[in-house]
């Protein structure tokens, strides 16, 4: 690890501002100007370029060489999360302010009203509104399962009456608190930023609302979910159960039943995508194993031992399907499998070509025999069927076809 900057004087900073970089020579510039140009001087900016291919490095060296209150750090890549941590350890602000480098600051003002109102109102957090930007245009109307994302006024929440997770960079943190409370991103490759939020807020207990905008995030441009690695999925996965586990200890009921209501969204949008040849089925077996069992695993008292018997068990079950999921049959068994405890509807199988038995589970759900007369061309047999979306797929043996329609019951 290389670090390159000098400290500001003999004097510590008012806020530090972290910034992980990783590839986005496209989007660097815009949120480094928009940090140095910020009207609140005594900033220091730590910079972790972790591991970057493109130009990122060598334009983050650009701006540290003409803003000595830039520490740039040049790293091999191990992740945001750590990213993060490592800056944090380094800093020496009040106030701590996270910033990924695709985004950028509302406004010149932004830390000057972040710092005033938190030391005005002796607040270890303190933090405004969000704002998604695309194509030039800052977007602050949200839907209602993002209820958190903006205030109406200023003044003081009590986060027992919030219960929020999600955009976590618009505050600003009392540095030392997060230090004494040994709160840092766990080294997660997804959904580390609610556990870091929420355990953070449970910490803290209340923060400083202000009815501006005090973070920009960009959208349009991330890579699709499709796209994830399993390490993605099984990490969103174990962050979802954090906070789970961290909802239901401390009896924050209206955020345990937020966290479950993303979980089934992100299932079913994720059901709908392997249906169509993308997404990974791995995560979908082990989402689908979290919403069904984490009512056991939460209950125990032991919160790591009850996540590792947790995981070991799902992951010993996942080595199991690998060996199964080698075709559109077997993807269907596996969602009969998984989706047979919430959600019911029917499906009918039309033969368009002679099968003589088509089985899932040893259910037969087709059966014609040669010297059985069928005077409409093919058999149709209703059988039960477990899922929460309509589907179709069709499935292929030695050039003989089946279509297979799933119909709401």
């Amino acid at each position: 690890m290389c670090i390159k900057g000098a400290k500001m004087n003999n004097h510590n900073p008012l806020v530090s501002v972290i910034i992980p970089i990783y590839n986005v020579e496209k989007y660097l510039r815009e949120c480094l100007d928009s940090v140095i140009n910020q009207t609140l001087r005594e900033i220091e900016i730590i910079c972790v370029n972790d591991g970057s291919t493109d130009k990122s490095g060598s334009i983050l060296e650009s701006f540290a060489q003409s803003d000595k209150r830039i520490v740039a750090i040049h790293k091999a890549n191990a992740g945001v999360a750590k990213a993060r941590n490592e800056a944090l350890n380094l800093a020496r602000g009040k106030f701590v302010y996270f910033i990924d480098s695709d985004d950028f600051c509302p406004s010149h003002d932004t830390l000057f009203t972040l710092y005033t109102n938190a030391v005005a109102n002796q607040a270890l957090i303190c933090g405004g509104c969000f704002s998604d930007y695309k194509n030039g245009v800052i977007n602050t109307d949200f839907p209602s399962i993002l209820y958190g994302y903006t205030f109406t006024h200023n003044g003081f929440v009590e986060y027992k009456d919030y219960q929020f997770d999600f955009g976590w960079t618009r505050f600003i943190y009392d540095r030392k608190f997060l230090i004494d409370s040994h709160i840092f991103h766990p080294h997660y490759t997804r959904y580390e930023d609610p556990v870091f939020f929420v355990k953070v807020m449970i910490a803290a207990q209340r923060f400083y609302a202000l009815s501006e905008v005090t973070y920009c995030y960009r959208i349009g441009h991330q890579k699709s979910f499709l796209a994830w690695s399993e390490t993605h999925w099984s990490d969103q996965n174990k962050g979802l159960l954090d906070v789970l586990y961290f909802a239901r200890a401390h009896k924050l009921d209206k955020l345990y039943n937020l966290t479950l209501s993303r979980a089934r969204i992100i299932a079913t949008n994720l059901t709908e995508s392997i249906c169509e040849g993308k997404g990974s089925i791995e995560s979908l077996c082990m989402l689908n194993m979290i919403l069904s069992a984490n009512e056991i695993a939460l209950q125990n008292r032991d919160m790591s031992h009850a996540l590792n018997l947790e995981f070991e068990r799902i992951h010993q079950r996942l080595s199991y399907l690998n060996h199964l999921l080698i075709s559109p049959l077997q993807l269907f068994i596996l969602i009969l499998k998984f989706y047979k405890q919430k959600f019911k509807s029917y499906f009918r199988v039309r033969l368009f070509k002679e099968y003589s038995v088509i089985k899932l589970f040893g259910i037969t759900l087709y059966e014609r025999f040669a010297q059985r007369a069928d005077s409409s061309g093919g058999g149709v047999y209703n059988v039960a069927f477990y899922a929460p979306f309509l589907l179709s797929l069709i499935l292929k043996r030695e050039q003989q076809f089946a279509f297979i329609v799933v119909r709401a019951a």
